[in-house]
């Protein structure tokens, strides 16, 4: 029986709200988190925008800029499982707020390198200060809502970064002609700096369980022991999300090549990424909706299903004649969009069912090992290029991933067969 806590007290009080209605503390903690989750998708692709105007300004070749380019990723991918070990260690809102100080600090300095080393070293403290946010961001944002608001919470927490970066491909090249490289940088970071502040009014440190909550032995070992007690959830969870990322990678970085290779326009190559990445901002959304009606784990293996079925569908029409018309070339666009819905909605159930998953005192640990695991997903996903060119096919190319669904798809139906220790019973808590 739980103990009166303030967390259970708090628990009882948002209990008692209408299902999905949302306290205004509720809301304005979302805005800010998708606020900072914008900008910081903004800052993460400015170097892209503004390549052109700094390889001009410094009399070198846009390809020079690839380590400075890659260092960003590894930070990156470095920083996701110390930033999800550090929100356990000292707290969600202090980790979030470090990794925001980094990455802005960076960002400001990026408009004042002069050199490509310079640039390269300021990148990597940029992708470290991004990896550390994201994993006890969305710790706190689960911990911060009831159950039935979760799977809403983890959509709109993940929409707002590809929302970022979007914005920042549309405006991004408009704002550098009137303020310069060195101006875009130095106002982004500014910018960075200064939602810091608010993040730092607005966000709260979820209140932690007391021990007398945590039934069993969680209460009675060490993060770490905890974090991989229960050893099903800790092996098939970051396999499920690195076969997906394999999938989404894979086809975002090789589709155009597929195409251009059969013979294909730029037009068609240029249609299909932006078919995939606006109806993926839509699965993300839609995914949220599934996950807290169905539960995260019926959502998964549901997505999951759809995405085998869209995957054979891909790979049929693209064997046949028909691609070479209009017609279905308009039809391959809109069954690529269908496909890249549901592998962003996929990564998002995913991402719910890590937080359900996991218990309290190690979940910003174990999204951040997720995300670790979909980071190496999607280099995988990039490094299987020559396998997907050597067949020649954009057939070839679905014939290949198709499997690699198939693989996500039983891992997640096993799991869902398996009774998590550690599910996040009595966690349910409000601001």
């Amino acid at each position: 029986m739980l103990t009166d806590t303030p967390m259970s007290r708090a628990t009882a009080t948002e209990e008692a709200r209408p299902a999905g209605s949302w306290s205004r503390t509720q809301i304005l903690m979302m805005v800010t988190v998708m606020a900072v989750n914008v900008v910081e998708g903004i800052d993460n692709q400015l170097l892209a925008v503004t390549l052109p105007s700094i390889a001009e300004a410094w009399g070198t070749t846009p390809a020079a800029f690839a380590p400075a380019m890659t260092a960003g990723f590894v930070g990156a991918a470095v920083a996701t499982p110390i930033g999800g070990w550090l929100g356990d260690r000292i707290g969600r809102k202090r980790t979030v707020l470090a990794g925001m100080l980094l990455f802005a600090t960076a960002i400001l300095v990026t408009g004042l390198c002069t050199s490509l080393g310079m640039l390269t070293a300021v990148r990597l403290f940029t992708g470290l200060g991004l990896g550390t946010c994201l994993p006890p961001m969305l710790a706190l944002v689960i911990e911060s809502v009831r159950r039935d608001q979760q799977g809403t919470a983890v959509a709109l927490t993940m929409f707002s970064l590809p929302l970022g970066l979007t914005l920042s491909g549309v405006a991004g090249p408009l704002l550098v002609g009137g303020l310069g490289w060195r101006g875009m940088f130095l106002l982004s970071g500014a910018v960075s700096l200064a939602l810091g502040a608010i993040a730092a009014c607005v966000l709260k440190e979820p209140p932690r369980p007391a021990p007398a909550t945590i039934a069993g032995p969680a209460s009675k070992k060490g993060a770490w022991r905890t974090l991989c007690a229960d050893r099903a959830v800790i092996t098939a969870l970051p396999t499920l999300i690195f076969l997906v990322y394999v999938i989404m990678s894979a086809a975002l970085n090789w589709l155009p090549a597929l195409l251009s290779q059969s013979g294909h326009s730029l037009a068609l190559s240029s249609g299909a990424i932006s078919a995939w990445s606006f109806a993926g901002m839509g699965g993300t959304l839609a995914a949220g909706w599934t996950a807290s009606r169905l539960g995260p784990s019926r959502a998964v293996r549901s997505i999951l299903c759809l995405l085998i079925a869209s995957l054979a569908v891909d790979f049929a029409v693209s064997k046949t004649a028909a691609l070479a018309t209009d017609p279905g070339m308009a039809l391959f666009l809109v069954l690529i969009g269908v496909t890249g819905f549901l592998v962003n909605a996929a990564i998002t159930a995913i991402y719910a069912l890590t937080a359900e998953r996991f218990a309290p005192q190690v979940r910003s640990s174990g999204i951040g090992l997720i995300s670790f695991s979909g980071k190496i997903g999607g280099i995988s996903g990039a490094a299987a290029g020559p396998l997907l060119l050597a067949t020649g096919t954009i057939g070839g190319m679905f014939g290949i991933l198709l499997p690699v669904a198939c693989a996500a798809f039983a891992i997640a139906a096993l799991l869902g067969r398996i009774s998590s220790t550690f599910s996040a019973h009595g966690t349910d808590l409000t601001l």
